[in-house]
């Protein structure tokens, strides 16, 4: 075992961020004997073996079923009659299902755990957070981070990066977050585009080490496939290091730490750190050996109170110096950083912003710029001599410059002449191969543009088209592709933000 611990170490020791744990409904049957998905459904159906194996396992469609028989049995058993009083007002067939799946997780007692002295070192690993598919609130008894419940507190919150727990298929203390059955999973992966976005950056930026899985996992392999498309074919090899799979293994003769592939599609395999053990004491130490300077929550409040600073420009209270190692309890301490002149430091600031930033701000809808004045009169003009294609109404937008009082002598001469660009010229003749499956969508566009229909045009299908295909814009290289989708965003800031002769 010491050869797996000092090979995870020394992949460990090669990033500069503290690892993330990915962790399945294994840690929780390891710790707390809770059932898997099957054992689940089993206990809100007697025919749920029958459904399992009727249909080969597809665990969503079962939950499907068993969904639509139990809200019969919900409004009738004197079993459920509490929950009846306390949810009065439901209004939607599948709550009742999803209300006792929570009050089962949360009728738990999570302090009686097995493996006392597994648990005692998975508290001390030193991590940035946890990404999660599991419903029970084991995992927020041991870590005292932020907890995001659901696809939706994900979407609409900003996400720090540091002390912070995504359960991103819901948690039992909110019972409508849930992911279980067919439609859950429609609507999941309808949003994920964004939410895929979002992971793929924690899996460039942290090692990521998966717990509680199967390597045949479907959502695991859903989740990489997500993000091996982000990211692209050509950064692949950027994951090697990324990604460690420990995998449960009583076979001592078995145990090892080797490198492996990941297939996620028939000809397309993604690296892994592929760890078989049994021994899990071992890689909690491991991931403890990393010492933090300052306490995951405590950094976490510094960085929020950072970004508050830069965002309002307001700072109120008093500093002070304290002894951040013995602080018990952070709630009432404010963080300052002085990090010199504020308008000074804007501008600067804004003069590094790449064009990839730009793109990235327009397509999801970030607005994470503060100070949008700073783009136009700053950003643009420097970004305009090496790009010819560039958003520029929404920034137009967000500084207030209208049609009506924009000043042709204050603003670069390349945003005047997009201004004076007659919206009707963007049905250039695009090699549409690029985008096979979305062709027709970009082919309908053009059509309305060319016959000045442009209030038929849906610029939130171009938008999603973007999303889809925002690898292109990852691609280093200057291509004729890029140059393509880098017109079609131009023409979704045109369509959603500007205005028309």
């Amino acid at each position: 075992m010491l050869d797996i611990e000092n090979k995870l170490d020394e992949v460990l020791k090669k990033s500069n961020s503290l690892p993330f744990l990915f962790v399945g409904s294994g840690m929780s049957r390891r710790y707390l004997d809770l059932p898997d998905w099957g054992g689940l459904l089993e206990k809100f159906s007697d025919k749920a073996k029958f459904h399992i194996g009727y249909y080969n396992e597809n665990y969503p469609k079962v939950a499907s079923i068993i969904e639509e028989e139990f809200y019969k049995t919900w409004w009738e058993n004197d079993l459920y009659l509490e929950s009846r009083t306390s949810h009065k007002n439901i209004t939607r067939r599948n709550q009742p299902f999803k209300i006792e799946i929570a009050n089962y997780f949360n009728h738990i007692d999570y302090n009686a755990y097995e493996l006392k002295e597994e648990v005692e070192a998975l508290k001390k690993a030193n991590i940035d957070g946890i990404i999660t598919t599991n419903y029970d609130t084991f995992l927020e008894t041991l870590f005292d981070y932020k907890v995001y419940k659901g696809q939706d507190d994900l979407l609409f919150n900003k996400i720090l990066e540091i002390g912070e727990i995504y359960k991103i298929h819901g948690c039992s203390t909110k019972f409508e977050s849930i992911v279980i059955t067919d439609d859950d999973y429609k609507i999941f992966k309808e949003r994920n585009i964004y939410l895929t976005s979002k992971l793929t950056s924690l899996f460039m930026e942290h090692p990521i080490i998966f717990l509680g899985y199967s390597l045949s996992d479907e959502n695991i392999t859903t989740v990489l496939k997500n993000i091996a498309k982000s990211i692209g074919a050509d950064n692949i090899d950027r994951l090697k290091d990324r990604i460690i799979f420990v995998e449960y293994e009583t076979d001592k003769s078995k145990h090892q730490f080797i490198n492996n592939t990941k297939k996620i599609e028939e000809d397309f395999s993604i690296p892994i750190k592929h760890i078989k053990t049994d021994d899990f004491l071992s890689i909690y130490k491991t991931l403890s050996k990393t010492k933090r300077k300052i306490p995951a929550k405590c950094l976490r409040m510094m960085e929020n109170s950072i970004y508050e600073l830069v965002k309002t420009n307001d700072p109120q209270g008093k500093m002070a110096v304290v002894d951040i190692e013995n602080i018990k309890d952070y709630t009432d301490i404010e963080f300052y950083a002085g990090i010199g002149v504020v308008n000074e430091m804007s501008n600067k600031g804004y003069n590094c912003i790449e064009s990839i930033d730009l793109f990235e701000d327009l397509i999801f809808d970030a607005d994470k710029f503060n100070l949008p004045e700073n783009i136009v009169h700053k950003t643009l003009p420097k970004l305009f001599g090496q790009n010819v294609y560039l958003p520029v109404f929404k920034y137009l937008r967000d500084s207030k410059i209208t049609e009506i009082n924009y000043n042709e002598k204050k603003l670069h001469k390349k945003i005047i002449g997009i201004i004076k660009f007659n919206i009707e010229n963007y049905k250039y003749k695009s090699n549409l191969n690029y985008f096979e499956e979305d062709k027709e969508v970009i082919e309908k566009i053009f059509k309305y543009l060319e016959n000045n229909e442009r209030d038929k045009i849906n610029h939130e299908k171009l938008q999603n088209f973007l999303k889809e295909n925002k690898s292109i814009l990852n691609n280093d290289k200057h291509t004729t592709e890029k140059t393509d989708y880098k017109r079609l965003a131009c023409l979704y800031d045109r369509l959603k933000y500007g205005w028309f002769e």
